[in-house]
């Protein structure tokens, strides 16, 4: 397998990755994830594509820069569109977000490198149908596209068109999932020390990697706005 990769990049459909967390109640760890997919060849280059609120989250802020000086990750962000809807019928009013601008990035750079022949093997951990054409554009200049997704929830025409078995995220926690436990026991810490030095709590979303000194923020993501109570970011992780 790792021959039949060649060069090798990985292309992370943010937004897909938090539905599919917050749907399961468990959590992505993205070193985690490429270090799996790595197990077949390396990976040489991983793209994120991820939308940003507008002011910045700080939380997003920080998973991004870690992303970027830890991981090496291209991140590349996109404004996350706002609309407010109204029910005519009882005149309800609520708040829509669309992510399509990042969709729309990730697939033009999976076609532009494509057509530059700067990968031979793409893998794409989305299972959006949005990708189907940039994979069949890829899969036509002579390039091989592999899939990392939710089983249930990935589009059917999209699973036909990868070159391989289907690396299904959900039957893979044990080896993808960053411990909640260690969120938890690093915010307490941090709570119990600003208190100790009377010092005004801030948020700080980072975790603990004992791989590195470079400690993980914890994964926000856009779409996390109108999620309901109990949702993965309100947990004690």
């Amino acid at each position: 397998m790792a021959e039949l990769r060649g060069r090798t990049i990985c292309f992370i459909d943010n937004s897909y990755i938090f539905r599919g967390s917050y749907k399961h109640q468990w959590r992505v760890d993205f070193r985690k994830l490429i270090e799996v997919m790595s197990r077949q060849g390396a990976v040489w280059q991983t793209y994120f594509f991820a939308s940003e609120e507008d002011p910045p989250n700080s939380d997003q802020t920080n998973l991004y820069k870690y992303l970027k000086l830890a991981l090496h990750f291209e991140v590349n962000l996109y404004p996350l569109r706002k609309r407010q809807m109204r029910c005519n019928a009882c005149g309800n009013e609520w708040s829509s977000y669309s992510e399509k601008a990042a969709a729309i990035g990730m697939a033009a750079t999976i076609v532009s490198l494509g057509y530059n022949n700067a990968f031979d093997t793409a893998i794409l951990v989305t299972g959006d149908s949005d990708f189907l054409d940039p994979i069949r554009t890829v899969k036509n200049l002579g390039k091989r596209v592999e899939l990392a997704a939710w089983r249930d929830s990935i589009a059917q025409d999209l699973e036909m068109e990868a070159s391989t078995d289907v690396f299904y995220l959900d039957e893979h926690r044990n080896q993808l999932e960053r411990p909640p436990s260690t969120v938890a026991r690093e915010r307490r810490t941090e709570i119990v020390e600003k208190d100790s030095t009377d010092v005004p709590e801030t948020k700080d979303p980072e975790t603990e990697d004992p791989e590195t000194e470079d400690p993980e923020p914890a994964d926000p993501d856009p779409d996390d706005q109108d999620e309901p109570k109990g949702s993965l970011d309100d947990q004690d992780y």
